[in-house]
């Protein structure tokens, strides 16, 4: 499979319990099975500040090092050939830009739901500042869409 820009970052963002995981191992599931793609590795907000930096709280600042340090881990992992596919609420607009022009060619999904499905989803679901992205590549309700139904649009329009 080639890209036309090189290997890609994708990243998946919207609040809790949207459904970025889902939709990422979705991507990856396709690539690997369907497509015969490149290696992928997802990288999911809630592992990434487990496994890597926990000392990382939830202030508007730790978000953002958040976003940042997981660019730079997505930027390594193009370095190797292997397309990452970051699944992180990233809630500031400001530190997605910074994470793009960190990664280079990224291409943005967001992800949003009713606040009543997402509680649904997210039990433990906290209201946070959210800055909607401007100009997502791709954006869908997910209680409208399957994680299927998502991923034609993205594969259809993109490779």
């Amino acid at each position: 499979m080639q890209f036309q820009h090189g290997i890609p970052v994708i990243w998946i963002t919207g609040l809790p319990g949207a459904g970025k995981t889902t939709l990422g191992l979705a991507i990856a599931d396709f690539l690997r099975d369907e497509l015969d793609g490149p290696r992928t590795q997802i990288l999911d907000g809630d592992e990434i500040r487990k496994d890597f930096w926990p000392e990382l709280g939830y202030s508007e600042e730790e978000r953002q090092a958040n976003v940042l340090r997981t660019a730079r881990l997505a930027r390594m992992l193009v370095g190797h050939r292997v397309l990452p596919i970051v699944c992180l609420v990233s809630p500031n607009a400001q530190a997605r830009k910074m994470a793009r022009d960190l990664v280079g060619y990224m291409s943005e999904i967001y992800l949003w739901a009713p606040i009543e499905l997402i509680k649904k989803r997210r039990p433990t679901f906290y209201r946070i500042p959210y800055d909607i992205p401007s100009s997502p590549q791709f954006a869908f309700d997910t209680s409208e869409q399957s994680p299927e139904e998502m991923l034609g649009r993205i594969f259809e329009e993109t490779w």
